[in-house]
C-alpha cells in the first residue's frame, strides 16, 4: 500500500483565497498542489488555514426565527416604538445572490455572466450604498424613514457587480470622501436667515384647546381618511410635540380640527373676521408653512409626508384651494423619494410601522386620482406603480368597530378609485399612443367599465351599504353615503364625455343613453347630499371628503343644467331637472360657510342659470339675489370674473356635421368651441388673482 496516499489529508472545501473571493475552487482535486485560481495569481497563496464554515440545519434556523418574531411581537405591545438593529427574516429574500464565475482546468475564467434575478434589483443594501452619493449625513441615511429609494434603472446593479468583483464594502467606497463635496449644510452657513425655526409650545396654543381639536380631527377627518392611529398619536404628543416631523403633523391636525369647530366658537377664527368660517385654523396653517421641511432640500420622513398630505386636505376647504395640488405633488414626490410605494424597500420589523406606510401611500393615491379627475391632470402615481398591501385594522390590533369600519371604508374607496384611474387612462387619454397610432375605443369598452363599477357595488361589504342601519352614528352614515356618491360620480365619469352635442340636431342613441345615465346619477347624488347636508344639523360639519366627493354637487348640478338645455332644445322640457338644480343650489349655499370652493361654485352656477334662462322658482331666485347682495360677493368673483362668466356661458351653438357612434373616439373630447373654458375653473380656484 502506498504510504503517501495514506498520509495525504482529505480536502473537501475551497481554499481560503477562493472562499474570500467567493469563486469556485478545484482545490479538492489538485491538492496538495495549488488550485487553478491561485496558480494564476502571483500574490495569492493556496492555504486551508481558516476553519470551514459550519452549516446549520434549516429547521433550527426556522425555530429561532419563529421564537424571535414572537419576542418582537410581545415587546412591540409593551413598547410600540421598539426598533431592531438587524435584518430580520423578512429581508432574507432581498439579500444579494453573488456572482460566481466558473473556473476551467486551464485557469481561464469564462466571460459568461449569470443573469441577475429580479430579487437582485430589489437589494436594499445596494440602494443604501447608492444613497450615500446624494446624502452625506450617515446618521440620516440610517434612519428607516429617510433612506432614499433607487429603482431598477439606477446604478444599483452596476455598483453591485463592482462590489462582487473586488469584494469591497460600503466603508471602502466611502473611505476617502472630500468634505467640500459631501457637505449638505451650505444653507445654514451661507443663508442662515432661511433656516426653518423649531416648534415651540406656544405654537400649539392652549393645551386643552389643542386636545379638543385633535379629538375633532379624529372624529371628522381621520374617520374618513384613516391616516393616523389615534391611540399611538395621543401617546406621542407629550414626548414628541416639538419634533419637526411630528410637530408638523400635530399642528396640521389642529388646523383641520379647527375647520370642524362649532360656528360660534371664536377661539380658532381670525380676530376681526369671526364671520368667515373657512378661515378657521388659519393660524395653525401659517405656522406649519413656516416650520415644515423644505421639500427641495430635505429627505422627508414618513411624518413629513403625512404633514404635507394634511396641508393639502386643509387647503382643499380653506382659503388657498389652488395650493392644494402643489402640496399634494410635494407629498407624492417625497414619498417616491423614500420608496414609500414599494413593499420590498422597507426593512422594517415593526408591523405597525409598516401599516402606517401602507395607509399613507394609499391615502395619497386617493387624493392623487381624485385631483387628477377633478382638474383634468395626469396622475403623479397610479395604482400600477404601488405594490404595497392595502391597509388593515388587524395590524394595529384595533378592536373598536368604528375604527375597523373606517379602514374598511378606506379599502373600498381605494378599490373604487383604482377603477376611476383606469377610466382616466382610457376614456380621457390621448387619442394617439407614443408611436402616433390611433387608439380605438368602442362601446364594448364602456360597457366593460360600467360592468366593473357595478361589480364593485355588488361586492361592497354589508356594513358599508347605505341601506344598512346606522344605529344613530352620524359619521358611519356619512361614510356609507360617501361610497354611494363615489359610485355615481365614477359612473358620470364613464359617460359624461359622450353627452349630446348642443351644436347638433341629430339624435344619437348612445349619446341620449349617456345623458340619461348621467342625469339619473346626478339626481341620486343630490338626493344623498340633501340627506347629509340639509336634513341634518351637523353643528361640526360633515366628515372630510376628497375633492371628487366634495365637488359632486357642483358636477351633478352642471349635468342637470345640460340635461334641461338639451330637453328644451328638443322641445321636450323636463321640469324634474329644475327641482334638483334648485336643491343643488341650496346644498352649496349650506356648505359655503365652511368650504370656500362651494361659495365660488355657487356664484358660478347662479351666473350659468341666469345666462341659460332657466325657469327656476322666482321667489327662490330672488332669495339668492338678496343673499348675494348681502355678502357683496366678498372673497369670490370680482367684476372681471362676472364679465368672464357672462361671455363664456353661452349654451346655444350652431350645428355642425354630426359624428356617429361607431368609433367613440370621434366624439372625444365632446366639445371644441375654440374658446379657453379653462379660464372659468382657473378663476374659480384663483379667486381674484
Amino acid at each position: 500500500m502506498n504510504t503517501n496516499l495514506i498520509k495525504r489529508p482529505k480536502i473537501n472545501r475551497a481554499c481560503d483565497n477562493c472562499r474570500r473571493k467567493k469563486i469556485r475552487c478545484d482545490g479538492p482535486q489538485t491538492h496538495p498542489e495549488e488550485c487553478s485560481n491561485c496558480s494564476i495569481s502571483s500574490s495569492a497563496s493556496c492555504t486551508y488555514v481558516n476553519p470551514a464554515q459550519q452549516n446549520v440545519a434549516s429547521s433550527y434556523v426556522k425555530h429561532l426565527e419563529a421564537k424571535l418574531e414572537e419576542y418582537e411581537r410581545l415587546l412591540s405591545e409593551v413598547y410600540p416604538d421598539f426598533k431592531t438593529d438587524y435584518n430580520s427574516s423578512d429581508n432574507i429574500i432581498h439579500r444579494k445572490r453573488k456572482y460566481t464565475p466558473p473556473s476551467s482546468s486551464t485557469g481561464t475564467m469564462s466571460a459568461h455572466i449569470n443573469p441577475i434575478s429580479p430579487i437582485d434589483y430589489e437589494d436594499v443594501e445596494i440602494a443604501d450604498r447608492l444613497g450615500y452619493i446624494f446624502v452625506s449625513n450617515e446618521d440620516r441615511v440610517s434612519n428607516d424613514d429617510q433612506r432614499r429609494y433607487f429603482g431598477r434603472s439606477s446604478a444599483r446593479g452596476l455598483i453591485e457587480r463592482i462590489n462582487i468583483y473586488n469584494g469591497t464594502t460600503p466603508q471602502d467606497i466611502l473611505s476617502s470622501k472630500r468634505k467640500i463635496y459631501w457637505r449638505d449644510d451650505w444653507s445654514d452657513e451661507i443663508l442662515p436667515h432661511l433656516t426653518k425655526p423649531e416648534y415651540i409650545h406656544e405654537d400649539f396654543g392652549d393645551e386643552s384647546l389643542m386636545y379638543e381639536l385633535v379629538d375633532l380631527y379624529f372624529t371628522k377627518v381621520n374617520v374618513s381618511m384613516p391616516l393616523l392611529h389615534r391611540e399611538r398619536f395621543l401617546a406621542d404628543i407629550p414626548k414628541r410635540k416639538l419634533e419637526r416631523g411630528f410637530g408638523s403633523v400635530l399642528i396640521m391636525v389642529c388646523a383641520l380640527g379647527s375647520q370642524h369647530m362649532r360656528a360660534d366658537d371664536l377661539r380658532v377664527l381670525i380676530p376681526g373676521k369671526e364671520n368667515i368660517l373657512f378661515l378657521a385654523g388659519y393660524r395653525y396653517y401659517g405656522i406649519a408653512k413656516a416650520k415644515m421641511i423644505d421639500p427641495t432640500m430635505s429627505i422627508a420622513s414618513l411624518e413629513d409626508i403625512q404633514a404635507f398630505f394634511l396641508l393639502q386636505v386643509y387647503s382643499q376647504n380653506g382659503v388657498y384651494p389652488k395650493g392644494g395640488w402643489i402640496a399634494h405633488t410635494n407629498a407624492m414626490m417625497l414619498s417616491q423619494d423614500i420608496g414609500l410605494h414599494r413593499k420590498s424597500f422597507h426593512g422594517i420589523n415593526n408591523e405597525r410601522q409598516r401599516e402606517a406606510r401602507r395607509r399613507t401611500i394609499w391615502c395619497l393615491f386617493i387624493i392623487d386620482v381624485t385631483n387628477a379627475a377633478a382638474f383634468g391632470k395626469t396622475q403623479v402615481l397610479t395604482e400600477r406603480d404601488i405594490d404595497m398591501d392595502l391597509p388593515s385594522a388587524d395590524r394595529y390590533g384595533d378592536i373598536h368597530s368604528k375604527n375597523r369600519l373606517s379602514v374598511s371604508y378606506l379599502v373600498s374607496l381605494v378599490q373604487l378609485y383604482k377603477l376611476l384611474s383606469q377610466i382616466l387612462r382610457s376614456v380621457y387619454r390621448l387619442k394617439e399612443n407614443v408611436n402616433g397610432d390611433d387608439i380605438v375605443m368602442n362601446i364594448s369598452d364602456i360597457a366593460a367599465l360600467n360592468s366593473s363599477l357595478n361589480k364593485w357595488l355588488n361586492e361592497l361589504p354589508v356594513d358599508l351599504r347605505i341601506e344598512s342601519c346606522s344605529n344613530g352614528d352620524e359619521e358611519v352614515y356619512q361614510l356609507r353615503s360617501y361610497l354611494k356618491i363615489g359610485f355615481y360620480m365614477v359612473q358620470i365619469y364613464i359617460y359624461k364625455s359622450f353627452l349630446p352635442d348642443p351644436r347638433s340636431f341629430e339624435l344619437s342613441y348612445f349619446r341620449i343613453t349617456s345623458l340619461v345615465i348621467c342625469s339619473n346619477a346626478s339626481k341620486s347624488i343630490i338626493s344623498i347630499q340633501k340627506k347629509l347636508v340639509l336634513d341634518r344639523e351637523n353643528i361640526n360639519g360633515t366628515c372630510y371628503s376628497d375633492l371628487l366627493l366634495s365637488w359632486s354637487v357642483f358636477n351633478a348640478t352642471i349635468v342637470l343644467i345640460l340635461s334641461f338645455c338639451e330637453s328644451r332644445k328638443n322641445k321636450d322640457i323636463n321640469l324634474d331637472d329644475l327641482e334638483y338644480i334648485q336643491l343643488g343650489i341650496e346644498i352649496l349655499r349650506k356648505r359655503e360657510a365652511r368650504v370656500l370652493l362651494c361659495g365660488r361654485a355657487l356664484d358660478m352656477l347662479l351666473q350659468v342659470i341666469r345666462t341659460a334662462s332657466l325657469p327656476l322658482d322666482p321667489a327662490f331666485m330672488q332669495a339668492q339675489e338678496e343673499h348675494v347682495e348681502k355678502h357683496q360677493r366678498s372673497g369670490n368673483l370680482n367684476e372681471q370674473g362676472d364679465i368672464l362668466f357672462m361671455n363664456l356661458t353661452q349654451f346655444e351653438r350652431q350645428g355642425t356635421d354630426f359624428l356617429d357612434d361607431v368609433n367613440l373616439d370621434s366624439i372625444l373630447p365632446s366639445l371644441s368651441t375654440g374658446e379657453d373654458w379653462s379660464d372659468v375653473l382657473n378663476a374659480m380656484f384663483n379667486g381674484n388673482k
